[in-house]
């Protein structure tokens, strides 16, 4: 199958996805739980203008229990524009095989196209073994709050979805090692955009909601 070139439209980035069964309901069991979790929040959703927002990715199961060079470490991740729907079916999942960030250019197996993260997602992924989940909302009020909480941000001018987003992610991750940070990134000319990571999907979305608990002191989730 040919790439199908995204120059415009939400994805920026080339993708080849060769047609096959989705990800099965047992692999996909915390993706949902969590995912629903971020939709209850209204951390994935849709705007009033039909936009669909946010995505939720974890390592491939089989994936993680060997040594994979960068460009190799399968994820599953929601397929693009799903943040509206209520729930998902297997269908709407896509697990992303392999990728090449410097050529801008992600392949997977499934049905649904990629979400338009997906290559962030992946920068996160080859940055650390030990990074297995990865969350991104839309949390317009922590965003807004982001310099007064001290989350680390995305260089000023870099767009979503974009190979300059998904390099900068090793400078932030750096800084968050650094400086003993929470594995929290804002970002920064990508509106209300919060990302969070982990050693699983529990890990993500605890870091998310110590912030959102922060934020919100009287109404703690």
């Amino acid at each position: 199958m040919a790439f199908q070139d995204n120059p415009e439209g939400v994805i920026k980035f080339n993708s080849r996805v060769d047609k096959d069964e989705p990800p099965s309901a047992f692999t996909l069991r915390d993706l949902d739980v969590y995912r629903q979790k971020l939709r209850d929040l209204e951390l994935i959703g849709g705007s009033e203008r039909g936009k669909c927002y946010g995505n939720i990715s974890i390592r491939h199961p089989v994936s993680i229990y060997v040594t994979l060079p960068e460009g190799h470490r399968s994820f599953i991740i929601t397929g693009t524009q799903t943040g509206c729907d209520i729930t998902l079916q297997n269908k709407d999942y896509l697990r992303v095989t392999r990728y090449d960030i410097m050529n801008n250019r992600v392949y997977g197996r499934g049905v649904a196209e990629p979400s338009s993260e997906s290559l962030t997602h992946a920068a996160l992924y080859d940055i650390s073994d030990k990074i297995l989940a990865v969350i991104h909302v839309h949390y317009s009020g922590l965003w807004n709050s982001r310099h007064r909480l001290n989350i680390p941000t995305t260089a000023p001018g870099i767009e979503y979805g974009t190979l300059e987003m998904a390099l900068d992610m090793k400078r932030v991750h750096e800084k968050i090692k650094s400086e003993h940070l929470d594995n929290i990134i804002a970002m920064e000319s990508h509106r209300d955009g919060i990302l969070t990571f982990g050693r699983d999907l529990q890990e993500a979305f605890n870091t998310l909601i110590k912030y959102h608990d922060r934020l919100n002191p009287n109404s703690k989730y």
